[in-house]
């Protein structure tokens, strides 16, 4: 992750105190939301998650599989609204035709029987131009209010195909086989269970209300990146960045040494300024974690905008590793649309303040070894 954006210059002067002229302030309800393996409370203002990213892995060598979660809504919707979004994602792909081939996108539609009632799932052609498509296939699942699409892809076996990769006359979809990845899928979407208290939450890793237990799915990594946000006024967003990236997922540079290296390859001073607010280690649940923010004041604009970050280290000890201690990343940002440090209804205190509640209540869920 790249921690500064734009030609930040590190200079240790007096940079004037911003003080807002409009004031905002976080509500003082509190919501406990279930990210991945852990739980954390934020203001009801800062909104439901979206879920930026989230991928389950197969085996960890260089043959794995995957199956992609997408969340289309981020807030819970009832059932017909599902039925109303499914069928027509299922329209889109019938009335599409791909141009080499001239046939329609939809190669087959499945109910998969769960749990949580029927399932759809669609096969298609993933290219919509070549008749040198692979397959996708997508299973669309309704888990007590909360709509998720996993989804897999197919590849073209070329050993099945005549003249391997030479070939460019061929319908590729015909020698390539979906059943291995679909099967992943109808795993993936029998398991899924609802987590109706996000501090109750069962052994397993969540997003959005809904739990995927490992055991049940047999998956190898999981990641996900979530992210919440606040909008004040046209120009300005503040941002709160959660990503679990799995217990294989520590980055290979630390916080620390990510932020000198980038901050020393700057090279426009007159532009910007910024200023370390701080940096320090800290211990979460158990876990060492380098935390550290800055102020970035834009001369031109004469504003400012901050963030803060919270990145954990890899235990020395690889016995460690496991599903219950991932890589984790924690951010916060301002961020004002179309200019560079625009005006922010925040002062300084007042963010950092928030930071620290907030990623104070950085937790293992309880299905997880943590406490209730």
């Amino acid at each position: 992750m790249l921690i500064v954006a734009g030609a930040w210059y590190w200079r240790f002067h007096h940079i004037p105190e911003y003080t807002p002229k409009q004031m905002d302030t976080f509500s003082t309800h509190m919501r406990t939301h279930c990210v991945g393996r852990y739980l954390i409370d934020l203001p009801e203002d800062m909104g439901s998650p979206r879920l930026a990213y989230s991928t389950f892995y197969f085996g960890l060598d260089a043959d794995f599989e995957s199956v992609e979660v997408q969340m289309p809504e981020r807030e819970l919707i009832d059932h017909d609204r599902f039925s109303v979004l499914v069928t027509q994602r299922r329209n889109e792909l019938r009335d599409a035709t791909n141009d080499d081939m001239k046939i329609s996108m939809l190669l087959k539609q499945e109910i998969v029987a769960t749990e949580n009632g029927d399932a759809l799932l669609l096969r298609y052609l993933e290219d919509r131009n070549y008749r040198s498509s692979g397959i996708q296939s997508e299973l669309h699942v309704f888990v007590k209010g909360r709509y998720l699409v996993l989804q897999a892809n197919s590849y073209v076996n070329y050993d099945k195909l005549p003249g391997g990769r030479s070939n460019t006359s061929s319908d590729y979809y015909k020698f390539t086989d979906p059943e291995p990845a679909e099967a992943h899928l109808k795993k993936m979407g029998r398991a899924l269970e609802h987590v109706a208290e996000a501090d109750r939450a069962g052994p397993g890793f969540c997003i959005g209300n809904v739990l995927f237990p490992q055991p049940a799915i047999g998956y190898d990594e999981e990641k996900a990146t979530f992210t919440f946000g606040k909008n004040t006024g046209e120009s300005f967003s503040l941002r709160l960045t959660v990503s679990m990236d799995g217990k294989y997922g520590y980055e290979s540079m630390k916080l620390f040494d990510r932020w000198d290296l980038t901050l020393k390859e700057l090279d426009d001073p007159l532009e910007v300024i910024v200023r370390q607010l701080f940096r320090k280690t800290r211990t979460l649940e158990g876990g060492d974690f380098q935390e550290a923010a800055v102020q970035a004041y834009w001369v031109r604009s004469r504003g400012s905008d901050f963030k803060f970050h919270l990145q954990n280290l890899r235990p020395q000890d690889e016995a460690k590793l496991s599903f219950e201690r991932p890589a984790i990343f924690v951010g916060l940002e301002t961020g004002s649309s179309g200019r560079r440090g625009g005006p922010i209804p925040y002062r300084q205190d007042d963010l950092q303040r928030a930071w620290n509640q907030w990623t104070g209540t950085l937790r293992l869920s309880p299905g997880n070894g943590g406490r209730r």
